[in-house]
């Protein structure tokens, strides 16, 4: 758990649609898509999405940024809320006050 918190620990935590529009998942932003997958005018972010209840295990996306929305909610109440598989609540508001960028 430590190595895995210090790899996303300095991500951006965003919220963007799965599997469907109206649903929610909660992912770790890791960096830019590889120039080769870029297609304008949306640029492609690398996003790792863990699986609940085994954090460690998770999926790779490729999402356009415009799908992407930051929430104010730390890399480590993220994992928590994952590894808890939602029964870890964070205090209030971290849905409140979105940050403005991914």
């Amino acid at each position: 758990l430590l190595h895995f918190r210090s790899r996303f620990g300095r991500s951006t935590v965003v919220v963007f649609p799965f599997p469907r529009d109206g649903l929610w998942a909660i992912g770790f932003v890791i960096g830019a898509a590889p120039l080769a997958l870029q297609v304008a005018p949306a640029s492609l972010l690398m996003v790792f999405v863990p699986t609940a209840i085994h954090p460690f295990t998770g999926f790779l996306a490729f999402i356009p940024q415009p799908q992407l929305r930051s929430i104010n909610l730390s890399a480590e109440d993220a994992i928590k809320m994952e590894f808890t598989a939602g029964l870890y609540k964070p205090e209030a508001g971290w849905l409140k006050a979105p940050k403005t960028r991914a």
